[in-house]
């Protein structure tokens, strides 16, 4: 070969190559953005969440904690989020574990078409990449972390499965039940989506086998189904025996409320507000309606498809969808949560119809992949900046913060706001990150031993949670101030023009922002 073949050869390497991974540097951008631009992330459970791990990170050296919460680690799922964020909290502070962990549950959300749709099609098609779209949903706004890592992480493990389901017999037995395990102490629900996906994908490849011309049925299972089989009992047996011997009792769990067919319907009507709630307002509003008849369009003129093979899983996962209780072990919309699950999926299993799978694109293809990623980065920079503009509203919560003493007792609160819109900026857990910088008692953490969480307070003050109602107070209540006195030296009240009842005159304010007040009781340490 010549040497300027070679290097036309090279450039045309060095094409496939750009045109096969610049996708995933999308997916790279779509997760890093947002948490770059980002003091505190604007998510709403994700304030409660990171404070545990401020005292998971600090506890064995913190006389002051000591005396409020306990370490409580078993075996259970639902531990994604304490278990990423301590091993990286060893390495760097607290608040870049956490967002760390974001990033890879971005990330994985993001990846989840894409993975897919390489496992479907041979390669990432413009549909897949719209699922991008998908990725900063109103899951991610209620901060459901360990679910939403969950579900990303089930979704790219479905992928691996389809991709590798015929490979060595030793990953099928070995790989995939270790993984399978991962998933589960990552989310119950993200364990139950990943074994309905790949299940209801082996139960189609298998009824496509079967099928035999003339109408006959051939029922033998091959060697490969049989040893997938395997693979998947293998892959469900340790999950379901950990979650018999430590999951929910019945005494902690207390409502599992169905909620009616007429709501699951009206959630998959609202499903693209709820997918791509509006950031950049016209942009996003136009999305909503533009998106889903385009989707619609294209399947009714079969110009594309969705892949035989995921029918079954699709089908499987709406059928969950509409047996899912909108409350289920005490926890509320696990319904609403298998929205961004379904999309995801969705996006990821459409192909053209007139395109092999793994076939060259075309040239309005190629287009049209263009032109995802332009919607796909115009949504991010959005929700970047968006994100970025919490900075001011979070501040003067952090400028509160650095007049609490260690070894203070804080109580929060918000006066009727709107109720639990999220809207704007979510606040009603940011007081709880006082921990980020002090040694310091709050109420209504996520620590408790039947939640399945890492920490629980300790039984001389878990009481105090239910002194008072909150954090947030509606229709005009008040905080309880008779039952608070002498339990609390400090006060963050948010809005406290909505109580009821005035703040007794023994609280002293010695902090005041635009919403924002921090009161010291008159027996309390003074600030340092």
């Amino acid at each position: 070969m010549t040497g300027q073949a070679m290097r036309v050869a090279a450039r045309a390497g060095a094409g496939v190559t750009w045109r096969r991974w610049w996708p995933w540097l999308l997916v790279l951008g779509a997760a890093l953005l947002p948490v770059l631009a980002a003091q505190v992330p604007p998510l709403l459970d994700y304030h409660n969440h990171l404070a545990r791990q401020y005292i998971l990170a600090r506890a064995d050296g913190s006389d002051a904690l000591a005396q409020w919460y306990r370490t409580s680690w078993h075996a259970a799922p639902y531990l994604a989020f304490d278990g990423i964020v301590q091993a990286f909290a060893r390495l760097v502070p607290v608040d870049v574990a956490g967002k760390i962990f974001l990033v890879l549950m971005f990330g994985m959300l993001a990846a989840a078409p894409l993975a897919l749709s390489q496992a479907v099609n041979g390669r990432v098609t413009p549909v897949a990449l719209l699922g991008l779209l998908f990725v900063y949903n109103d899951t991610v706004r209620l901060g459901f972390t360990n679910y939403l890592f969950g579900i990303g992480f089930a979704l790219c493990a479905a992928a691996l499965w389809i991709r590798w389901r015929t490979g060595p017999v030793l990953s099928r037995l070995l790989f995939f039940p270790l993984l399978c395990s991962l998933v589960f102490f990552s989310h119950l629900l993200g364990f139950v989506l990943y074994v309905l996906v790949i299940g209801s994908y082996e139960f189609g490849r298998w009824f496509d086998d079967a099928r035999q011309p003339g109408g006959s049925w051939r029922w033998r299972l091959g060697r490969d189904q049989r040893l997938n089989l395997a693979s998947i009992a293998l892959q469900c047996a340790l999950p379901l025996a950990i979650f018999a011997a430590f999951g929910p009792s019945t005494e902690s769990i207390t409502r599992n409320t169905y909620g009616g067919l007429a709501r699951k319907f009206g959630l998959l009507l609202g499903a693209p507000g709820y997918l791509m709630p509006p950031v950049l307002w016209s942009f996003d509003r136009v999305l909503q309606v533009a998106l889903p008849l385009t989707l619609l369009a294209l399947l009714v003129s079969r110009r594309w498809r969705i892949d035989p093979a995921m029918r079954w899983p699709l089908a499987a996962l709406l059928l969950l969808f509409f047996a899912m209780p909108m409350e289920l072990f005490s926890g509320w919309g696990a319904d609403h949560r298998l929205l961004p699950a379904l999309g995801l999926l969705l996006m990821g299993s459409m192909r053209p119809a007139a395109v092999a799978p793994g076939g060259e694109r075309g040239r309005v293809e190629r287009w049209a992949l263009l032109l995802a990623a332009l919607l796909v980065m115009v949504r991010v920079a959005a929700v970047a900046d968006q994100w970025r503009k919490s900075n001011p509203v979070y501040a003067e919560y952090l400028q509160a913060f650095e007049l609490v003493p260690d070894g203070s007792r804080m109580y929060f609160a918000f006066g009727h706001a709107g109720g639990q819109n999220i809207g704007g900026y979510p606040v009603y857990h940011l007081p709880t990150l006082v921990l980020a910088r002090r040694d310091v008692y709050v109420p209504f953490l996520f620590a408790t031993d039947s939640g399945g969480f890492t920490l629980a307070y300790r039984k001389e003050v878990e009481s105090w949670q239910r002194l008072s109602p909150g954090p947030v107070l509606l229709n005009g209540a008040s905080p309880d101030w008779a039952a608070l006195s002498g339990r609390f030296d400090y006060y963050l009240l948010v809005d406290e023009r909505h109580f009821r009842d005035p703040v007794p005159a023994s609280l002293s304010p010695v902090f005041q922002g635009k919403s924002v007040k921090l009161y010291r009781a008159s027996a309390a340490a003074a600030p340092r």
